[in-house]
């Protein structure tokens, strides 16, 4: 059936598929549809602003796993209707008045953020003439409050970032699993939405440090630890960060063997010093050399956190530890000189002030 601009008359039957034109076209009257309406698609495996569509679009396919953001939509005409379905093994963000899009191009979305769009599911969009804007007309699924009678999952991604004071990459799924064995801490994380929460694992096989707003790291980046001190995440721990958009930071609120910087660790020592085993706050060190000897420091201490916290301890009264007083620069203030025979110990502290290991408490 091929028609022309104004050709609709009432009662008309499309016995045949009725395909978008490129104008929009007034239909009067009841119309009856025998079959199907095509619509006119259009695949995109890039990200950024859809520029490849015009007025008569209305489904977009996102393709490939490259397609994770769209800042904009060429703008559309009044009343345009535009469904956009991932059809990518991504989840898809669609950006809130995103300023890397022309205005006319932008999307006006509920809340004023970002709506995420998981795998094999759609929204749908009306172009506002008024505002200039891509509006929110439907999107599935869409949580409110949710009860789970059977179990859940959280989408989770790798992240094999590598050095010290790094900031991740940006947060996409609840859950991270950090992998690199060269990681030593981490400065920050890119800024979340507003409430959004972040499970962060370490699977590096070591111990990492959460740095306690790092002066290097872009501010709404940065991590609170809640201690206002660094933080240590042991082998396969976890932490959780909330993104509060009021302070533009991330929280941590919770976690296993990472919180409050109370990660411990113990060893054993058979010489006259100690070294300090990094990214730990509290540890126990036990002297079982063959022979007594006098205690001769802690190496240098500088690169310690302020409050770490050491406790010597020994093994034998024949075998013996002598430690004295010791008031100079990496030294170790006591109060009174002690000998450590079994089971008697002493804790210091380290004042990054004074720079000294400093006795807290001893059990003789």
């Amino acid at each position: 059936m091929s028609v022309t601009n104004g050709q609709f008359a009432n009662e008309t039957v499309f016995n045949a598929a009725f395909t978008s034109r490129t104008q929009a076209q007034a239909i009067d009257g009841g119309k009856t549809f025998s079959k199907y309406i095509a619509t006119t698609k259009t695949d995109v495996a890039t990200t950024a602003t859809i520029t490849a569509m015009v007025s008569a679009t209305s489904l977009i396919k996102m393709t490939g796993s490259t397609a994770t953001e769209i800042q904009g939509i060429t703008a559309g005409v009044a009343g345009q209707i535009l469904t956009i379905y991932n059809g990518s093994t991504a989840i898809i963000s669609l950006a809130h008045e995103n300023a890397g899009a022309s205005a006319a191009n932008r999307m006006d979305l509920p809340e004023d953020r970002s709506l995420y769009v998981y795998e094999d599911c759609s929204v749908q969009l009306v172009y506002d003439s008024a505002l200039s804007r891509w509006v929110l007309s439907s999107a599935g699924p869409v949580f409110s409050d949710t009860t789970f009678r059977r179990k859940f999952k959280f989408t989770s991604a790798s992240d094999n970032a590598t050095g010290a004071a790094v900031t991740l990459t940006a947060v996409v799924t609840p859950l991270v699993s950090l992998t690199n064995a060269s990681l030593t801490s981490i400065g920050g994380v890119p800024a979340g939405e507003a409430g959004q929460v972040a499970y962060l694992v370490n699977n590096t096989g070591v111990s990492i440090s959460i740095l306690d707003e790092n002066g290097a790291t872009t501010a709404a980046n940065r991590i609170r630890t809640g201690t206002a001190a660094d933080v240590t995440i042991q082998n396969h721990g976890t932490i959780i960060l909330l993104y509060n958009s009021v302070s533009s930071r991330w929280n941590m609120i919770g976690g296993g063997c990472g919180g409050g910087g109370s990660a411990r660790a113990s060893g054993v020592f058979t010489g006259t010093a100690i070294t300090p085993t990094a990214l730990v706050s509290d540890e126990t060190f036990l002297y079982t050399a063959g022979s007594s000897q006098t205690f001769t420091g802690f190496g240098t201490l500088s690169g310690l956190t302020n409050g770490y916290r050491c406790t010597v301890m020994g093994s034998s009264d024949t075998n013996i530890l002598t430690v004295t007083h010791t008031d100079s620069s990496n030294g170790w203030l006591l109060n009174g000189d002690c000998v450590l025979g079994l089971g008697q110990c002493i804790a210091f502290e380290y004042n990054s002030t004074l720079a000294r290991m400093v006795e807290i408490s001893r059990n003789f």
